[in-house]
């Protein structure tokens, strides 16, 4: 009798360190797994805000070449203007 209690108790024993092993494995991967879908994410924002800053540069440069276009058309309208009235 003792020893089919003993069997028993040792049995359980075994099986809670057994459980205690696994959570104490799982715990550290979990951890891991959840800084790796946060650093993910965190990727995926940066690369939008690198779309966003090379959309704004676009942008930035269509407006410079489009003053810088403009400043001629007054430039030369002026030399014109000028060329005309001396004559």
């Amino acid at each position: 009798m003792k020893n089919k209690r003993a069997d028993r108790i040792l049995s359980l024993f075994l099986m809670f360190q057994i459980f205690l092993a696994g959570t104490a494995f799982a715990s550290p991967i979990g951890k891991v797994q959840e800084e790796k879908r946060n650093s993910e994410q965190n990727l995926s924002e940066v690369r939008r805000e690198i779309e966003d800053l090379e959309n704004q540069k676009e942008k930035i440069l269509s407006v410079g070449l489009l003053s810088a276009c403009i400043g001629s058309a007054l430039a030369m309208g002026r030399l014109n203007r000028q060329k005309y009235e001396k004559h």
